[in-house]
């Protein structure tokens, strides 16, 4: 059984803080003064305080009764409510006050880039990258849309374009912590671990309360086994941001192969509780119940990633095998164990050892040695082209057995 993947955080872009919230306060505090009398600090940090903490779409809204706004004015109020329903996830809403700032200003790069962004959330791809092209029309300069447009080619897994897009973002803006951020999630993916620390380091220098590139960098530090500081950068993003599910799950994910897995558990479930939708932070949670010998919990907890996701294949695989093994017995349900190793199987095409494995496993302990003998073959098969030498000689050692109708120690 493994252990699951670590997760990353891509910044996204959601415009210029400083322009929106400062509109919105000199809108409010000014009524139908111009926006550009005044600048007080203090008012926009204020500003940006009310939009996180969820009041924005309320003030944005009361600043829009205002009935003396000129057009600017009222473009600006309109995106930056878009920008506070974004923050909410309301993006369908951002985009009808995107849609309202640009019918009245259409010159606007801030705007058309974070309507992109709230298309893409939606899932209207093309929509996004006609917006993110007309920003960069009418701003070659804007470095946010650059921005998006590499976190689109990240998540399509095209790591060479994504660089690209982000070096232009930090040419038009050096000093931009989000682009060495994601940059270093590309580096990352490409095993250019060096350059991906390089690029997180940068970004903590620009912006040391970016909690995103302290989660990341311990990403990458697990990954080349440098534990220790991976667990530091991830207790520094903690403090940050308390709320980041996904950091407790890598800190977890750290400790686990660290040998401990009380303080793995601890970490989980705190994941859990933030992330309840999450699929990974509930199939880590269950493979620690496994390790820790409460297989009823590492059974619900496999039921519940599943239910997340239904392709999840290593949940189906472990719930299979802890269906088949479990402690005490009257957990065990042959019938379930054999449903779920079938189903990972064919989510992995075939081509997963551990899946064939248990499916073999699961076939012998319900005395259809022949089958077990079938598919463990195709397990040392797939072992031996995939050149796990070690892996091999298990996997024979156990074809060995089902051949003498014999089910492995340990099952």
């Amino acid at each position: 059984m493994q252990l699951g993947v670590n997760e990353f955080d891509v910044g996204w872009v959601r415009g210029d803080m400083r322009i929106c919230t400062l509109a919105l306060l000199l809108l409010l505090v000014l009524g139908t003064h111009s926006t550009a009398a005044i600048f007080e600090e203090d008012i926009c940090l204020q500003a940006e305080k009310e939009l996180y903490s969820g009041r924005g779409i309320h003030l944005f809204t009361e600043c829009l009764k205002v009935p003396e706004l000129n057009k600017l004015e009222m473009a600006y109020a309109y995106y930056c409510r878009g920008l506070a329903y974004a923050y909410a996830r309301e993006y369908y809403k951002s985009i009808v006050d995107f849609d309202m700032s640009i019918i009245i200003n259409p010159y606007s790069s801030l705007v058309y880039s974070d309507r992109g962004n709230s298309y893409f959330e939606i899932g209207e791809s093309e929509q996004a990258i006609a917006d993110w092209n007309k920003a960069i029309l009418l701003d070659p300069g804007n470095p946010h849309p650059y921005v998006s447009m590499g976190y689109d080619h990240y998540l399509k897994k095209e790591y060479v374009q994504a660089i690209e897009f982000f070096n232009t973002a930090i040419k038009y803006n050096p000093k931009y912590a989000l682009a060495y951020n994601n940059r270093g999630l590309a580096y990352h993916a490409l095993g250019e671990y060096i350059k991906a620390i390089a690029d997180y380091n940068e970004a903590i220098l620009i912006d040391p309360m970016l909690a995103w590139a302290y989660n990341n960098r311990g990403g990458t530090y697990s990954k080349i086994e440098k534990y220790q500081q991976a667990l530091s950068d991830y207790n520094k993003a903690i403090k940050i941001n308390p709320r980041l599910g996904r950091t407790y799950n890598n800190r977890g994910l750290t400790h686990a192969r660290m040998g401990q897995h009380q303080q793995a558990l601890t970490d989980f479930s705190k994941a859990v509780e933030l992330e309840s939708d999450n699929s990974e932070v509930y199939y880590n949670r269950g493979l620690t119940y496994n390790i820790l010998g409460n297989h009823q919990k590492a059974i619900q907890d496999y039921i519940m990633a599943i239910r997340i996701d239904p392709k999840l294949s290593k949940a189906h695989n472990n719930l299979a095998f802890t269906y088949a093994t479990a402690n005490p017995p009257q957990l065990r349900n042959m019938e379930e164990a054999l449903s779920h190793a079938v189903i990972a199987v064919q989510l992995t095409l075939g081509e997963d050892c551990a899946s064939l494995d248990t499916l073999a496993s699961v076939y012998a302990m319900t005395g259809l040695f022949d089958m077990a003998v079938e598919v463990g073959q195709q397990a040392v098969n797939l072992a031996n082209r995939n050149g796990n030498i070690k892996e091999t000689k298990r996997l024979e050692q156990s074809l060995e057995l089902y051949k003498s109708g014999i089910t492995p120690s340990g099952l």
